[in-house]
């Protein structure tokens, strides 16, 4: 039987992705911006399920935290950290393909 963890996304994270939002409802429509928010969230939703399946994007020089990320057809990288102690998932961050990784990475450390 494949082991279920508990998604949990964090404030920070649903900030990030309403940011992403807002810019796609700015530059295209209402009706794409709230697509690509849904659809990324059944993303996240289904770590539910084999959250490790994902590439590994950084470690956390800090904390030694592996962050991984969901690749996806809406340029959204969902970053997430597996707490297998905790058969829990942390959605941290949003980020746009087009954002700076070396940002992220300040944020993540």
């Amino acid at each position: 039987m494949v082991k279920s963890y508990q998604v949990v996304i964090t404030s920070g994270a649903r900030q990030s992705l309403k940011d992403i939002t807002d810019y796609i409802r700015r530059t295209d429509s209402d009706k794409q911006a709230n697509y690509v928010s849904s659809e990324v969230l059944k993303l996240a939703q289904s770590l539910v399920k084999l959250p490790n399946r994902y590439p590994e994007l950084l470690t956390s020089e800090a904390t030694g935290a592996i962050y991984r990320y969901i690749p996806n057809r809406y340029k959204v990288k969902i970053i997430y950290n597996v707490q297998e102690d905790k058969d829990r998932v942390i959605v941290v961050r949003m980020y746009h393909d087009r954002q700076s990784l070396d940002a992220l990475k300040k944020i993540l450390s």
